[in-house]
């Protein structure tokens, strides 16, 4: 497919990675001049974040916004198949503003992607669809109801033809196995970012603090508790070290509660917009202690900037964080961390070194030039034009 072509990314209340993933990716796209136009489209409700709305106001790109009822996950996605929120009507408007007919719709919300198609267009554009998988859901497979209803959106994929992308190797396996979606359909895309300066881990240049972070949601699943308990144990073993949290969650009442009671040792911040660079340049180790994860942007945000991570051994974890080289692979355990976080604090040399490796992985592998690269070979194969029916 080698005629002029524009990009228009859509979401359902994207949060965190899927917005983050959002944002660089239709800037970085527009700025590659690959393509007649990039533009967003954000389907939102009470509870997606103001900052992003604000964050929105100031893209450089075409936007468009439909608000819809507070929903829970499941219900706010059946309500879209039954109320459909005019994506259409945005397609329409977007190829008059940049004068296209050929139109990648690239949503980022993996199967449930299914109940926006198919999508009815006039006949004069040409449209075809990409569907990324950021994460996939595997307690699905002890909800049979829910899980029934989940495979009815991902199947609606492959029926319209769709094509889908995985941020990481694992989110194919478990599609596979949950929602029938043959793994071999799958792209795997790593999630990207800009490029920037290797300016994390300030104890290295002379901060007597040490910094942990934990930015995400504040749940139990992504062990926001876990990470606490073991800055406070290096911290019982003499080691200055601090724990600073951001994001929020269900558990944001304890979380601002613990800090409370802890105010010397653990930093409650709340939502931080752009953590990276508003935050993360003040850590010297991000955590990751999930019990479930696809391809965490914070992890990609972190190496962006050469700040070392300590994570779990899940989803796409180990395709980002080299055991030993660009951080660690642990167990799901306050021991294990405080371990990690005392061995990092006592050998200034080995953090050195893991936050000068975090940097050149993620120039190998996760630099926005690179994914932009990936995603337009994948646009432009086998264009389709099924979905443009009227």
């Amino acid at each position: 497919m080698n005629e002029p072509l524009a990009v228009l990314h859509v979401a359902l209340n994207p949060l965190t990675g899927p917005w983050s993933v959002i944002r660089h990716l239709s800037s970085a796209q527009m700025e590659s001049g690959l393509y007649k136009g990039v533009g967003v489209g954000i389907i939102w409700d009470n509870n997606w974040p103001e900052a992003y709305q604000i964050e929105l106001n100031h893209f450089n790109v075409p936007v468009y916004r439909r608000k819809t009822p507070a929903l829970f996950g499941t219900a706010s996605f059946c309500y879209q198949f039954l109320k459909r929120p005019g994506i259409e009507r945005w397609i329409s408007s977007f190829a008059r503003t940049v004068s296209v007919n050929n139109i990648v719709i690239h949503f980022h919300t993996g199967w449930m992607s299914g109940v926006f198609l198919p999508l009815r267009s006039n006949h004069d554009l040409s449209l075809n669809v990409v569907s990324t998988f950021h994460g996939v859901a595997s307690h699905f497979e002890n909800q049979p109801l829910r899980r029934h209803v989940h495979k009815w959106m991902a199947q609606r994929l492959l029926k319209y033809g769709a094509k889908l992308t995985s941020v990481d190797g694992a989110n194919p396996e478990i599609a596979e196995k949950l929602f029938s979606l043959p793994r071999d359909k799958f792209e795997i895309i790593p999630n990207g970012i800009s490029s920037q300066p290797k300016i994390a881990c300030p104890y290295l240049r002379g901060r007597e603090e040490f910094l942990v972070g934990h930015v995400g949601l504040i749940i139990d699943g992504k062990g926001w508790r876990i990470v606490a308990d073991a800055v406070l144990a290096a911290r019982a073993k003499g080691r200055n070290v601090k724990f600073v949290m951001a994001g929020q969650g269900p558990d944001e009442s304890d979380a601002k509660g613990l800090s409370l009671i802890h105010p010397g040792a653990v930093i409650y911040k709340g939502f931080v917009a752009d953590p990276r660079s508003k935050l993360m340049p003040d850590l010297d180790l991000m955590a990751v202690m999930s019990d479930k994860e696809g391809m965490p942007m914070t992890i990609i945000e972190a190496m962006s900037i050469g700040l070392p991570v300590a994570a779990t051994n899940v989803g796409g974890i180990p395709e980002a964080v080299v055991n030993g080289e660009t951080g660690r692979i642990i167990e799901r355990t306050a021991e294990r961390l405080a371990d990690v976080i005392i061995e990092l604090y006592d050998n200034p040399d080995l953090l050195a070194k893991m936050s000068e490796r975090s940097h050149e992985v993620f120039l190998q592998r996760f630099s926005v030039d690179r994914i932009v690269s990936l995603y337009d070979r994948l646009y432009r194969r086998e264009w389709k034009t099924a979905l443009s029916t009227a």
